[in-house]
C-alpha cells in the first residue's frame, strides 16, 4: 500500500511540476510579447490586434519625446509609482499619481491633474508592469494619447529627488 501511495504522490508532484513549468513558459512568452518594443520603435498601439489602446515606446523614444518637448505644454509625464518612491527619485517634470489611485477611479471620473483627455501623456513606473495597468485604465477613462515605457530601472536621463 505504501508503494502505491508513493507512486501516486510522485505522479502528482510530476504533474504539478509540469503545470508550473508550462505556466511559467506561458507567462514568459506573454511578458516578452508585451515588452518586445524595448529598443525598437513604437510597437504597441491602439490599432493593434492585441486590444492594447496605448502606445508602448522604448526608453530611448521616451527620452527623445521628453527632451524635445516642454512638460505640461507638449506632454504630461506621469509617474505611477507610490509617492514615497517618486519622492526618492523621478524624472524631472513628472507628476505622481500612483497606479492604485488611478485604478480605483470610475471610468467616468475626472483627474484634476489630467484635465485634457487628448493631451499626450507619457506614463512610467519602476519596471513597466504598473505603468501598463495605469495606461489601460487611462484609456478606459477616455484618454486618447497615452504613451507608456518601462520605467526608472531603464532610464538613462536626469533624475531629481524631493528628499532633503
Amino acid at each position: 500500500m505504501k508503494h502505491h501511495d508513493i507512486t501516486i504522490k510522485s505522479l502528482i508532484k510530476s504533474a504539478a511540476a509540469a503545470i508550473t513549468v508550462t505556466a511559467l513558459l506561458f507567462l514568459c512568452a506573454a511578458c516578452g510579447s508585451a515588452s518586445s518594443g524595448g529598443s525598437g520603435s513604437a510597437d504597441k498601439s491602439s490599432a493593434d490586434k492585441s486590444g492594447v489602446r496605448y502606445t508602448h515606446i522604448s526608453m530611448d523614444e521616451a527620452q527623445e519625446m521628453i527632451e524635445s518637448g516642454e512638460p505640461d505644454k507638449d506632454y504630461i509625464l506621469l509617474d505611477t509609482r507610490e509617492v514615497n518612491v517618486y519622492n526618492h527619485d523621478h524624472i524631472p517634470g513628472a507628476i505622481c499619481i500612483p497606479e492604485p489611485d488611478i485604478s480605483a477611479l470610475d471610468n467616468d471620473a475626472e483627474i484634476p491633474e489630467l484635465p485634457d483627455k487628448d493631451q499626450k501623456i507619457i506614463v512610467y513606473c519602476q519596471f513597466g508592469g504598473v505603468s501598463k495597468i495605469a495606461a489601460e485604465k487611462l484609456c478606459d477613462m477616455g484618454y486618447t494619447n497615452i504613451y507608456e515605457f518601462d520605467g526608472m530601472d531603464y532610464w538613462k536621463g536626469d533624475v531629481e529627488s524631493n528628499m532633503e
